[in-house]
């Protein structure tokens, strides 16, 4: 039986995923328009739903780059049109697409949490070598990742600390990335208070 999004994310992980996610877009990119959905289930042993939500996450992800995205959108447009369709429902999707790719929206935060951690734990490694295992082709997207986990308090008070600590241990510039964090902690702050008062108790 063909694998769904869900066994893959469970069985292999989130970095993965990414990395299936970004691989399949340059095969689509580079196979022909026609066949390239039924050979890539069939090479990737993926079911059709799987196969489109990896294609689509490549763009909102950014596991892949602004050209080849708009490269998978001409492609989509053309496979239409050869099936008699102008292409307005494919444009449309890409546009909501690019929406989420701009705001980094469709990561959920169950994986935001993930890489946060991750981030933390592995003061080792650099940034670039980081967004090189999740598959994202620059590493704004994990800026904006942590970003995410730090300001919406997707992760704990713990690991935002872990984050701090590897964060001023390794910067090069410790006094304006102390100021970096010294702003997230406000909005941190900030945030708890707008739940509490919305809920009636801490966030945490």
């Amino acid at each position: 039986m063909a694998r769904t999004i869900l066994q893959i994310r469970s069985l292999n992980g989130v970095a993965y995923t990414y990395k299936l996610s970004r691989t399949i877009a340059f095969d689509y990119i580079q196979s022909a328009a026609s066949i390239a959905r039924s050979s890539l289930m069939k090479k990737y042993d993926i079911s059709e739903s799987t196969y489109y939500t990896l294609l689509d996450m490549a763009i909102t992800h950014h596991l892949i780059n602004d050209e080849n995205a708009n490269k998978i959108l001409e492609k989509k447009k053309a496979n239409q049109k050869s099936f008699g369709n102008k292409g307005y429902e494919t444009q449309s999707k890409h546009n909501l697409l690019m929406e989420q790719r701009k705001s980094y929206s469709a990561f959920t935060k169950k994986d935001i949490k993930h890489i946060a951690k991750y981030f933390a734990n592995h003061p080792d490694l650099t940034k670039e070598e980081i967004s090189k295992i999740y598959g994202f082709y620059r590493t704004q997207a994990l800026d904006r990742v942590l970003f995410r986990a730090c300001c919406e308090l997707i992760i704990s008070d713990s690991v935002f600390e872990e984050m701090r600590n590897r964060s001023t241990s390794t910067s090069g510039d410790r006094e304006k990335t102390e100021k970096f964090f010294e702003m997230l902690t406000q909005r941190r702050t900030e945030e708890k208070r707008k739940r509490k008062n919305k809920n009636g108790r801490s966030a945490f």
